[in-house]
C-alpha cells in the first residue's frame, strides 16, 4: 500500500433509493449483525448514509441521517450469539452525536442521549428503539482485549477518561479524510490502546498507554485554560470541575511546568507582555493590562512580570523597540534578493 493511498472505505446510502425500499436495503446491509424494523408502521423517509473506514485493528463507522421536523425512529434487535467467531466476535463503542437510544441490553437499561458514549458486546442481546440522528461507532475485535468485557454491555461510559475518549473519537471523525492508508494502521493501533486503557481497572495494565492518555488529557486541559485564560475565576477547582479531572491527576500533568497555577500565570504573563510590547498600541495603564489578563492585583502582576522578564511592565514597549532597532537589518536596497536580506539580518543580529 502506498503511503499516500487511502485506507479501505465502505459507503452506503438509502437517499437515492425509492422510499419504500430504503428500510429493507438498510436491513440487508446489516444482515447477520442486527435486525431492524419500523416503529411507525409507515414508510418514513429513512434517508440514511454510513461510511465505514478500516484502521487495521479498528473500524470507524460514521452514520448520518437527514434531519426532519418529525423525529424518525426504528427498533433494533441483536440476538444472543455464542462467543468464538464470526460477526459476533467484537465489541463496539457508540458515540451518540445527535441521536438517542432507549431500551435494554441484556438486563441493562439503556437511556442514551446526544453526547453519551456507550459500550456494547455484539454477542449479547440488545432490544432498543433508536431516534434517528448522527452517531459514530468504533468496532474492535474481542481478541485485542486480554480480559472479558461482556459485563460492560449496554453501559454508559462516563468519567474523565471517557470524556477524553469521546473527544478523541470526535477529533478522529473530523480528520479521518486526511489520514493515509499507512497512517490508518497506526491510528487504529493507537485507538485500540486508548480504548483498552480507558476500559480496564487494573493499574498495572495502564503502564504502556498511560503516557498517551496523559498527553491527550493535558491537551484537553490546556485548551480549556486557553479559552478561559483572562477570567480571574480560572483555577484548579474550576478546571477539575469543568474538564472532569481529579486534583491529583491535574497536578501530575503539570509537574514539569512547576504546577498548573504556575502554568496559568506564565501564559497570562506572556499575553500581557505581547500586549504591552505592541509598537502601535496606545499607552495602557499597567492596572488595565493586569485586569484584562486575569490578574486581580496590580502589585502582584508587576512583581510576577518583573520576575519573569527582568524589567517592569511600564518599560516593556521601550525595551522592545530598542531590541527591534538593535537587530534590524542594515540598509538594504529595495531590489535586494531575499537570500541577501536574510544573510544581512543574521549578520546584524550577531553584532
Amino acid at each position: 500500500m502506498e503511503a499516500d493511498s487511502r485506507p479501505p472505505i465502505f459507503t452506503f446510502s438509502t437517499c437515492d433509493l425509492p422510499r419504500r425500499e430504503r428500510l429493507d436495503a438498510w436491513r440487508a446491509q446489516h444482515s447477520g449483525l442486527v435486525e431492524f424494523s419500523s416503529t411507525s408502521g409507515t414508510h418514513d423517509p429513512f434517508e440514511m448514509s454510513m461510511q465505514a473506514i478500516s484502521l487495521g485493528q479498528a473500524i470507524l463507522v460514521n452514520r448520518k441521517t437527514l434531519p426532519y421536523i418529525s423525529p424518525q425512529s426504528y427498533r433494533v434487535r441483536q440476538p444472543f450469539r455464542p462467543f468464538g467467531g464470526g460477526n459476533s466476535d467484537h465489541y463496539y463503542l457508540k458515540l451518540h452525536l445527535t441521536e438517542s437510544t432507549q431500551g435494554y441490553a441484556a438486563n441493562e437499561v439503556i437511556d442514551a442521549r446526544a453526547g453519551d458514549l456507550y459500550f456494547f458486546d455484539s454477542a449479547l442481546p440488545l432490544d432498543a428503539t433508536i431516534t434517528l440522528g448522527d452517531a459514530t461507532y468504533v468496532n474492535l475485535p474481542r481478541r485485542l482485549f486480554p480480559f472479558d468485557l461482556s459485563s460492560l454491555h449496554g453501559k454508559k461510559l462516563s468519567g474523565p477518561l471517557f470524556f477524553l475518549l469521546s473527544d478523541y473519537i470526535r477529533s478522529l471523525n473530523f480528520r479521518i479524510d486526511s489520514i493515509s492508508g499507512v497512517d490508518a494502521l497506526n491510528v487504529g493501533m493507537a485507538t485500540a490502546q486508548l480504548v483498552l486503557a480507558c476500559l480496564q481497572n487494573d493499574r498495572d495494565r495502564l503502564v504502556e498507554t498511560q503516557s498517551e492518555i496523559n498527553h491527550l488529557l493535558a491537551q484537553r486541559v490546556r485548551t480549556f485554560i486557553e479559552a478561559h485564560l483572562t477570567e480571574p475565576s480560572l483555577g484548579v477547582d474550576r478546571i477539575c470541575k469543568e474538564v472532569g479531572v481529579s486534583r491529583s491527576s491535574l497536578y501530575r500533568l503539570f509537574e514539569s511546568t512547576s504546577g498548573v497555577s504556575h502554568y496559568i500565570q506564565n501564559q497570562r504573563l506572556q499575553r500581557a507582555h505581547a500586549a504591552l510590547a505592541e509598537p502601535t498600541a496606545r499607552t495602557i495603564r499597567v492596572g488595565e493590562i493586569a485586569c484584562e489578563h486575569g490578574f486581580s492585583n496590580d502589585k502582584q502582576f508587576s512583581r510576577a512580570f518583573k520576575a519573569t522578564f527582568g524589567y517592569a511592565p511600564r518599560d516593556t514597549k521601550k525595551i522592545s523597540l530598542e531590541n527591534i532597532a538593535r537587530t534590524a537589518p542594515s540598509s538594504i536596497s529595495v531590489d535586494s534578493e531575499y537570500s541577501a536580506w536574510i544573510l544581512d539580518f543574521i549578520g546584524s543580529s550577531k553584532r
